[in-house]
């Protein structure tokens, strides 16, 4: 008998259609925002959220409150909360989202929780939110990306991740995020990225990794991009970006490799992979200016425009380059101090120079641009200084 009432129990909770299957989000011909000056009165409200009841006063909700360390479950559960259609929560020093903290928001299509101290998430952190199309945790204190983080999401269509402390992100991470069209992970510690990690981001069309320290990634074997428009690479330190393979991404429009080590780049090979680029970043990497030239020259023949800015070094149409290597590491400058400065034995200026290379190195990526003028500068002047000894 138990066994029976426990089978139809089952069956009956696998049979229950969604709340968000049933329900109609209402979405008002005027955008009103209802400030709540503590929970409790949030909690205590009486008037409806949904548009086309008597009374509306609107269906975004903002909290006057400095402080929310933790968000229990069932804390936004209300009178009509399930047609609240937007929630700002910035800024409210959240560390802690309980399991079922959302439950009650049907409609909700934007949820900001950025700007808060937020360490980590669980899978079960968004359950509920089956209409969130916008998500926003930059300027949180994430390390890492579990797998299924966002598995109840699959309507979100943008996800800011950016300026956290992400170190690694599972491979399941975005699985389920099939609607997904910007992901930003910009200003994070990511050293490496899984192949398939983004594999299930069918629709996703901006790709924001800038800042980070992706050194040493192998973009031509990453999975499920084939609608990636834009992707943005920028300061991390990359010393290579080979387009001589088939890349997922081959819709890919705008792509962004300034600020990294780059010294050579195929445009033929980048022309037959990437057949729809139009627009790429170049500057801020160490070009010599005849190599430079070579690019830029291919790139006009391809007719693909490029950035270029102002700068008080030598230029080719714009992107900043040099008449010599720029050298960027302890091992290159040992080369060119060997090489250059063949009839001198003074390793004090040779380790002097290793060890502001290496402080350099440890230091952010935001002065890694300057950090290598500054290495130019020096290691020529140390030579003509050995020169004249």
């Amino acid at each position: 008998m138990l066994q029976s009432a426990l089978l139809l129990t089952i069956i009956a909770f696998i049979l229950k259609p969604e709340r968000s299957q049933t329900l109609v989000c209402v979405t008002p011909n005027e955008l009103k925002t209802r400030i709540f000056d503590s929970v409790s009165r949030f909690q205590g409200n009486k008037i409806p959220f949904n548009p086309a009841m008597p009374g509306w006063e609107g269906s975004n909700v903002e909290f006057n409150v400095s402080k929310m360390e933790t968000l229990q479950k069932n804390i936004f559960l209300t009178h009509d909360s399930q047609h609240i259609l937007t929630m700002k929560l910035s800024g409210k020093q959240i560390k802690k989202i309980d399991e079922g903290a959302f439950i009650a928001l049907d409609c909700l299509h934007e949820l900001l929780l950025d700007h808060n101290n937020m360490s980590k998430l669980s899978r079960n952190t968004f359950q509920g939110l089956y209409n969130l199309q916008k998500l926003d945790l930059s300027y949180n204190r994430l390390e890492y990306l579990p797998d299924l983080a966002f598995t109840s999401l699959q309507k979100l269509k943008i996800l800011n991740l950016s300026r956290n402390r992400i170190r690694s992100v599972q491979s399941l991470a975005f699985e389920n995020l099939i609607l997904l069209e910007d992901l930003n992970l910009e200003f994070n510690q990511l050293e490496t990225v899984d192949v398939d990690v983004f594999r299930s981001l069918r629709s996703l069309k901006s790709l924001m990794l800038a800042w980070n320290g992706l050194t040493n990634i192998e973009p031509e074997k990453w999975s499920g991009l084939e609608t990636l428009e834009n992707l943005d690479l920028a300061g991390n330190g990359l010393n290579h970006f080979d387009p001589n393979y088939n890349f997922s991404f081959s819709a890919l429009k705008t792509l962004n490799l300034s600020g990294n080590f780059l010294t050579k780049l195929n445009v033929e090979a980048l022309n037959k992979h990437l057949p729809s680029l139009g627009f790429i970043d170049l500057n801020d990497n160490p070009w010599v200016c005849t190599d430079l030239e070579s690019i830029v020259h291919d790139l006009n023949v391809s007719k693909v425009k490029f950035a270029s800015r102002n700068s008080s070094t030598s230029t080719v149409s714009g992107i900043a380059c040099s008449e010599v290597p720029i050298f960027m590491s302890k091992t290159n400058i040992e080369d060119v101090i060997s090489s250059t400065t063949k009839k001198s034995e003074d390793w004090s200026v040779k380790n002097y120079v290793e060890g502001i290379v290496e402080k350099k190195i440890k230091e952010s990526n935001v002065g890694v641009i300057s950090s290598i003028r500054y290495l130019q500068s020096l290691v020529i002047f140390l030579f003509v200084l050995i020169a004249l000894v």
